[in-house]
């Protein structure tokens, strides 16, 4: 039985998390619509069609400097630089023991092998990938998942911070933190 104060907690960390992945959002469709608020405040009809006319000229533009920052803040979390993303086709190798990959939706994620798991009692799974990063399980998922040395391991963003590691061969996926 989950104690009301456990329910509470959790139900203040889910909107946390929600509201993280929000303000990311937000903050992008502030960026987009700054130029069509300032638009609106203009009291001459003429000069307020003109600004229109331009800030609507310059949205593609503004879309995808908000689509390349959201992909370097991606990127920034996989440990890479924006400049290690594949630019077109659905992977690009970053080194022989990294792949970045695109899904059918064009999210990025990371793939790599599996190097080690270690299990302490007590203490959360930590999984080391054959690029060197070490990725940490996170919260108490009871996902039967169990990640071991040779398996490819894909992780893509979550919706709600963090990642979710995805096992070759596996159904479901983990939630992982990115230690180093």
């Amino acid at each position: 039985m989950t104690s009301p104060n456990c329910k509470t907690s959790l139900a203040g960390l889910a909107l946390l998390l929600a509201a993280t992945a929000a303000n990311a959002q937000e903050r992008d469709e502030d960026v987009l619509m700054a130029p069509f608020a300032r638009c609106g405040a203009l009291a001459e009809d003429a000069e307020r069609l003109a600004c229109f006319d331009a800030a609507l000229a310059g949205l593609p533009q503004a879309q995808e400097a908000a689509a390349e920052r959201s992909e370097a803040e991606i990127a920034a979390g996989f440990g890479l630089s924006s400049d290690q993303l594949p630019t077109t086709g659905p992977a690009a190798s970053v080194d022989p023991a990294t792949t970045i990959v695109r899904d059918e939706d064009g999210t990025l994620g990371l793939s790599a092998k599996v190097a080690d798991v270690s299990v302490l009692p007590g203490r959360p799974m930590l999984i080391l990938l054959e690029n060197g990063q070490l990725w940490r399980r996170a919260g108490n998922s009871s996902s039967g998942l169990a990640p071991r040395a040779g398996l490819t391991a894909t992780i893509t963003p979550s919706r709600f911070g963090g990642h979710r590691m995805r096992l070759e061969g596996l159904t479901g996926f983990i939630s992982v933190i990115r230690v180093r």
